[in-house]
């Protein structure tokens, strides 16, 4: 059986869950946007990655899949979204 949930890319590993679905197109696309910035990700051969930095290197593509990313840490950079948190109770 053909695994769907993979790309032919050795980079990066993914798979997409539920697995009895195909994953949707936007998830190849962003995982295609990963795969193009390996040498600047790759913790194979790069050191002192923050999260500033990666985002650096994916801006670009997924600012052209129309994905909002966070550029700088600036009040006005900030993209701001509603979260639901729901508080566990423990019995």
């Amino acid at each position: 059986m053909k695994d769907t949930n993979k790309m032919i890319l050795d980079y990066p590993e993914w798979h997409y869950y539920p697995s009895s679905e195909k994953p949707p197109e936007w998830a190849h696309d962003f995982v295609a946007v990963v795969a193009a910035a390996k040498s600047s990700l790759s913790s194979v051969t790069v050191s002192d990655l923050t999260s500033d930095i990666v985002l650096s290197h994916l801006a670009p593509g997924l600012t052209l899949l129309n994905y909002k990313v966070e550029t700088n840490k600036t009040a006005a950079a900030k993209i701001r979204r509603p979260v639901l948190l729901v508080p566990v109770t423990v019995p």
